[in-house]
């Protein structure tokens, strides 16, 4: 892709990618549209008459133009998602993982200079969900506020809105995802006992062992995309939840490869069968640790 572009193009392609990626992927939630956005974005000033001379901050026209790019592709999303098959769920971001991330969660220094932003940490695969309970402009604010710890200042400029509204739209858009915030308080080595005594449950075929460590109203969401079987609407309550696990075990769904993965800087379960992943598994979590959501994806075009 680099081979297309001239030197100075090539050198802010690099310096800035992972930084606009991640931008882009918190606030559509499709990390491969993320990436199409970026790249796009520097085909265009590749072969466009612009002029980088003329811009007076390089990293604050970057950013602002992957924000517009990203509200366009959500907004177009959006509309398509009302003819999705069953349930729809963020393309989560896959990980590798290790004992050194139970501790803490991985954070990305970016490849700019600009060593004063850091991409803290992965907005968590449950907010990720609550996410899209937010208008397009309510999820930008609270991205470029909460992930990156843009100044208000910054954010009134991309959005073309003053820093009081900016501010206004911020407050609204967190009690909306408190409960899957509260998720991330939970220590990481629960959240791994948990882990393990599910994939215990997907090497036996009985998940009834799980029942107390689950929310009794709890909610398990699929997705297939339509491309796989997956149930169309949400299951409620925890006996549903294990009842249809138990059921799709017998029938050897759950065999294969399992492995623990990070998903989203959370721990989750990966499902492999010939080294292609079938499913890829994220838990929430309530105050108390119980399981209250489960979301398994197992939509190819999300999890290749």
């Amino acid at each position: 892709m680099t081979s297309l572009f001239s030197n100075h193009i090539e050198h802010l392609y690099v310096e800035y990618r992972s930084l606009l990626t991640a931008v882009a992927y918190r606030i559509t939630g499709m990390r491969t549209e993320a990436e199409d956005i970026v790249q796009d974005l520097f085909i265009y000033l590749s072969t466009s008459n612009w002029n980088h001379e003329q811009v007076n901050n390089i990293r604050t026209y970057l950013i602002q133009s992957t924000v517009n790019r990203s509200l366009n592709v959500l907004e177009s999303a959006r509309i398509k998602r009302v003819e999705y098959p069953g349930v729809w769920l963020p393309e989560p971001h896959v990980n590798e993982w290790s004992s050194s991330s139970v501790s803490s969660r991985t954070s990305e220094l970016t490849e700019s200079a600009d060593t004063s932003i850091i991409l803290t940490d992965d907005i968590s695969y449950a907010v990720m969900v609550l996410l899209d309970q937010l208008t397009p402009v309510e999820r930008a604010i609270f991205v470029l506020r909460q992930s990156f710890d843009f100044s208000y200042r910054e954010i009134a400029q991309w959005m073309n809105r003053s820093e009081a509204t900016c501010r206004k739209i911020f407050s609204r858009a967190v009690p909306k995802l408190q409960e899957a915030q509260a998720s991330e308080s939970i220590a990481s080595e629960h959240k791994l006992a948990f882990t393990r005594a599910f994939l215990q449950a997907t090497q036996t075929g009985n998940f009834s062992s799980l029942l107390e460590l689950l929310q009794q109203d709890m909610r398990l969401y699929t997705d297939g995309g339509g491309k796989v079987k997956s149930a169309l609407r949400p299951i409620f309550d925890r006996r549903r939840v294990i009842s249809f696990f138990n059921g799709i075990a017998a029938k050897g769904s759950l065999t294969g490869e399992w492995s623990i993965i990070s998903i989203n800087g959370e721990i989750g379960l990966q499902l492999q069968r010939e080294g292609v992943t079938v499913a890829v598994y994220s838990f929430r979590y309530n105050a108390s640790g119980q399981v209250d959501h489960i979301f398994m994806i197992s939509n190819p075009d999300k999890i290749s």
